[in-house]
C-alpha cells in the first residue's frame, strides 16, 4: 500500500481563534489565559493548537527558580491535537512552538502539567508522554488544593508537572527536585495511522504556498475551519 501524503503547516496563530478551539476541542473547554498561540493547519483546517499564558498562581511562578525570576515563567497550558494526525505529531509540534518561543523570548521557562483525572481519550488518565519525548524536566505531582466556586470548594486533581528551561543554562537555577519520568501507559493510540498516511509538516515561511495563512494574524477574519 502507498503512503498518502499530506502537508500541513506550523504557525503562529490569532490568540482569539486559540481560545474558540481550546473551548471547543480541547477535553476541559475552558478558556485560559494565552499570550502565544500557534496552530497546526492541514488542508486549510486548524488541525492542532498550543497557547501558553502567565500561570495563575504566583507561587508556582516564584517557586520554580525563585521571585527574582517569577516574570520568565510562563505556563504551557492548552495542547490539543486533531486525533487524525499521525503518531508523534505531539512531539514535532511542541518541539517547533519552543524553537519559536526561544527565538523570541530567550530566558523564558515554561511549566505545564499532566492531568492524572480520567478525561476524554485519557481514561487512566495523562502521564505527560509528550513532555518526556522533548526532553522537559519532571518534577513530581503538584499539591491537592480547591477552588472556591460559588461559596463551594471543588477539589482539584492531582497533576504531574514538568518544566523546560528555554535557556538551558538556567536549569542549575531550578529550586524544585528533578525525579525520574512516572511510569508510562502501555499501548499506542495512533500507531496504526503510520501505515496509511503521513504527513510533512513545514513552518510557515513560504508565503507563495498559503499566503492567506500568514495575512489571517493581522487581517479579518479567519480562513480555517476548526
Amino acid at each position: 500500500m502507498s503512503l498518502k501524503i499530506k502537508h500541513g503547516f506550523f504557525a503562529r496563530i490569532d490568540e482569539r481563534l486559540a481560545r474558540f478551539a481550546v473551548i471547543e476541542k480541547h477535553y476541559l473547554h475552558r478558556p485560559c489565559p494565552i499570550s502565544w498561540a500557534f496552530g497546526i493547519v492541514v488542508d486549510e483546517k486548524l488541525k492542532g493548537v498550543l497557547t501558553v499564558g502567565r500561570p495563575c498562581s504566583q507561587t508556582v511562578c516564584e517557586g520554580v527558580c525563585g521571585a527574582d525570576r517569577a516574570s520568565d515563567v510562563f505556563e504551557l497550558n492548552r495542547l490539543w491535537l486533531d486525533d487524525s494526525l499521525p503518531c508523534n505529531s505531539e512531539s514535532t509540534f511542541v518541539g517547533w512552538c519552543v524553537r519559536q518561543l526561544r527565538q523570541e523570548y530567550r530566558h523564558m521557562i515554561l511549566v505545564s502539567y499532566a492531568d492524572t483525572k480520567p478525561s476524554e481519550g485519557a481514561p487512566n488518565g495523562h502521564l505527560g508522554v509528550v513532555y518526556m519525548a522533548t526532553n522537559w524536566i519532571y518534577t513530581g505531582t503538584s499539591v491537592h488544593f480547591a477552588d472556591k466556586v460559588r461559596g463551594q470548594s471543588i477539589a482539584r486533581s492531582t497533576k504531574h508537572r514538568y518544566v523546560f528551561f528555554l535557556n538551558a543554562a538556567d536549569k542549575k537555577l531550578m529550586k524544585w527536585e528533578a525525579l525520574p519520568y512516572p511510569r508510562r501507559s502501555n499501548g499506542g493510540g495512533k500507531a496504526h495511522l503510520r501505515s496509511v498516511c503521513r504527513f510533512e509538516f513545514w513552518p510557515y515561511d513560504k508565503r507563495d504556498t498559503a499566503p492567506e495563512f500568514g495575512s489571517y494574524r493581522n487581517h479579518g477574519p479567519s480562513p480555517f475551519k476548526i
